[in-house]
């Protein structure tokens, strides 16, 4: 039963990452959402990998410069895969 809670919590911090590395003012994290991720990040090793793994796939895409970027539907694309493979790897 624990081991479905972590999962589930796990889940709800994984959509918010995205926002979190972001910052985006559009779409803003309350400040008890940030806590939240926070407090799950020091605890979690695999949400931990995951937002390195975001934040260098960002820095990747930042390097090729903006006119190499790929559109909006594309880099959802890639979010909707990280996210499909870190609820795979469970």
């Amino acid at each position: 039963m624990m081991n479905l809670m972590v999962a589930i919590h796990c889940k709800i911090i994984s959509r918010r990452l995205s926002r979190y590395i972001d910052r985006d003012l559009s779409a803003p994290l309350t400040d008890s959402e940030i806590l939240k991720v926070r407090e799950h990040l020091a605890e979690c090793e695999k949400c931990t990998a995951a937002i390195l793994e975001l934040k260098s796939m960002k820095s990747t895409l930042r390097w090729l410069g903006s006119s190499q970027l790929p559109d909006e539907s594309g880099i959802e694309r890639i979010k909707q895969s990280l996210i499909r493979d870190f609820k795979d790897s469970d």
